[in-house]
């Protein structure tokens, strides 16, 4: 099987929609079909639509919620679900030299295509907990409020008003699900952890992907000179929109300090893995 093939791995929020695209643009297959834009994803999720119904079914047949926001680890794929992901691995690999996907669901699911694809590289994008869940946050608010009628030309008072009420919401929210979230990141990342540290170096990279600004040619040569990835270098800073980046929350005040800390440690080791 191609060896080729590159795994974008992350938590919900944490920039892999934009470090996808940003890899599409430099040319990498992504798939050939992809999931859309949505709240809090303008410019698309740069999710093959494959792999993404995959995830879906596979999580909904384990009882589980499909859109991955679980704090419960996924059971192992069934031999079905195993030939029904290798079919879609194999197709790509036949028809594409090199090719990588992203969905944040895969994080469940990374045991099982460490044994279905052996030699794949993994680019694993992290973001820190307070910005990751803040993002949660700020997007579930949005969802909340989609179908809201707009208020033309509202007065001072009304932009008060409104204001208040936002921050009331927020507050609100930051209580009822902070902690739900950051048991979620942790899940994830400790999923992530426990595929690499039984990997060899040369296999995976660690991006926090606000460094990428900063790092887009240094992770560019990782991919076509150490993973022989054929693609043409596109600066990071022409699709990142800086604007568009929610603010951070006060999350940290509504979770007790023993998840807390779990979240921090595991922070701090993929930190130090993406120096």
């Amino acid at each position: 099987m191609n060896s080729n093939v590159l795994i974008i791995a992350g938590m919900h929020r944490s920039g892999t929609s934009l470090v996808t695209q940003w890899l599409y643009r430099c040319g990498l297959h992504v798939g050939d079909e992809l999931l859309g834009e949505g709240i809090g994803n303008a410019d698309g999720h740069y999710e093959d639509l494959e792999f993404y119904e995959l995830h879906r079914n596979i999580l909904l047949s384990q009882n589980l919620t499909d859109d991955g926001f679980t704090e419960i680890p996924a059971s192992e794929m069934t031999e079905e679900q195993k030939l029904k992901a290798n079919a879609i691995i194999s197709d790509k690999s036949s028809n594409h030299g090199v090719w990588g996907w992203k969905d944040p669901r895969t994080c469940l699911f990374l045991q099982d295509y460490n044994k279905l694809i052996p030699k794949a590289k993994y680019l694993v994008v992290f973001r820190d907990f307070h910005s990751t869940i803040s993002s949660l946050i700020s997007r579930t608010y949005k969802v909340m409020h989609e179908h809201d009628e707009p208020i033309d030309n509202p007065g001072f008072f009304m932009r008060y008003k409104l204001k208040r009420k936002k921050a009331r919401e927020i507050k609100n929210l930051c209580k009822s699900e902070a902690s739900r979230f950051l048991k979620i990141w942790i899940l994830y990342n400790r999923e992530i952890l426990k595929l690499i540290e039984n990997k060899s170096r040369e296999s995976y990279l660690v991006l926090n992907y606000e460094t990428l600004i900063h790092r887009d040619q240094e992770v560019f040569s990782q991919l076509t000179e150490a993973w022989n990835f054929s693609l043409q270098f596109v600066s990071f800073l022409n699709i990142f929109k800086p604007a568009l980046i929610s603010k951070n929350l006060p999350v940290d005040r509504y979770v007790n300090k023993t998840l807390y800390n779990e979240a921090y440690q595991l922070q701090e080791m993929l930190s130090k893995m993406s120096r």
